[in-house]
């Protein structure tokens, strides 16, 4: 559901760029107007979907809660769902201003000057694939991409409110301690913090505390996309040996990568997977914009595209040149696949 709302959200792109084209307006007036009531109503729509996925996260704490036999503590994910849709949808506002702000100042040489509304919505289109597509700025100027923000503030949303709950879960059972099982792919941080038993309290000095350590900027999350995850611990349910076993885990150095060779490079392989993918997907609604109907059928979906992306197919090299060639020469009409070499 992630990975769809992510979708979602990218194909936002590519109906600016199709309403840019088709717009109904014989002014520069008119253009603005028409796309300042179309993005409205299309961001409206991605809050939508965000309040949808959000929605599907109580699924996840309520198997997570019911493995301990305890009810979903709705308030607590009520408080995280919201703060999170609150953050979402503040940068969509952000995003949606900010774009109709590039396009007003675009524009705003045409305005006084007598140009065909065609060729100025072609300036709009040509900036708008430029300068990526819609993005959020952060408060330092860095600029993200939205569906890739997307992705990245519903995954960690997820993952801080499975650990939330998992701690409020621990408390209820009794235990004031909680384990930091890391993913089978994690990174360097996560596997250091990993595989020890943390204290929430953080009045048992013999184990690491859960905020004074695990969560010290005030997040349940240790990093954006953490796919690490607590559960409740009993100290209990082990043997002296054991627990022994455990405490020299849980305060072994945190300068050592205790991953193996065959991990680090999983994890490495993983991240570049996850690169690839998004560059694919990025590359191909960009050809689906400038392009349309004239991309080949060997590449015309995003499976397709993905796949001549990986394999380097010669259709999917030439498509690629061809958009290197249109980047170079802004302004200039898209090279038509037709005038290409036949597969």
């Amino acid at each position: 559901e992630q990975t769809q709302l992510a979708s979602k959200v990218s194909k936002l792109n590519s109906k600016v760029y199709k309403a840019i084209k088709n717009a109904n307006a014989e002014s520069v007036d008119d253009l603005l107007a028409f796309l300042s009531g179309f993005l409205m109503v299309e961001f409206s729509k991605v809050k939508k979907n965000t309040a949808d996925y959000l929605g599907l996260i109580k699924d996840d704490v309520k198997n997570a809660s019911s493995k301990q036999d305890l009810p979903t503590n709705k308030k607590l994910v009520n408080r995280l769902q919201k703060q999170t849709y609150i953050e979402l949808n503040s940068n969509l506002v952000c995003a949606e201003k900010e774009l109709m702000r590039d396009f007003k100042q675009t524009i705003k040489p045409y305005k006084k000057t007598p140009t065909h509304i065609t060729d100025v919505k072609k300036v709009l289109q040509d900036e708008f694939v430029k300068n990526g597509g819609v993005k959020v700025t952060y408060k330092n100027g860095a600029k993200m991409p939205l569906d890739k923000y997307f992705a990245m503030a519903t995954r960690t949303a997820r993952s801080e409110t499975l650990n939330a709950t998992a701690i409020d879960n621990a408390l209820k059972l009794g235990t004031d301690y909680v384990y930091m099982d890391p993913a089978d792919t994690s990174c360097k941080t996560c596997a250091t913090l990993g595989n020890r038993v943390y204290c929430i309290s953080g009045k048992d000095n013999n184990y690491p505390s859960v905020y004074g350590v695990l969560f010290r900027k005030g997040y349940t999350c240790i990093h954006p996309h953490c796919r690490c995850v607590l559960k409740p611990f009993f100290i209990e349910d082990h043997t002296n040996k054991e627990m022994k076993q455990i405490l020299r885990d849980s305060n072994r150095l945190y300068d050592l990568d205790p991953r193996t060779e065959s991990q680090r490079q999983a994890y490495q392989e993983a991240q570049a997977f996850n690169h690839r993918v998004w560059k694919a997907t990025k590359e191909y609604e960009k050809a689906k914009e400038v392009l349309g109907k004239d991309l080949p059928s060997q590449l015309d979906t995003l499976p397709k595209f993905r796949r001549g992306h990986a394999m380097k197919t010669e259709r999917y090299k030439e498509i690629h040149n061809t958009m290197q060639a249109i980047e170079k020469l802004p302004g200039s009409n898209p090279i038509k696949v037709t005038e290409l070499k036949n597969p």
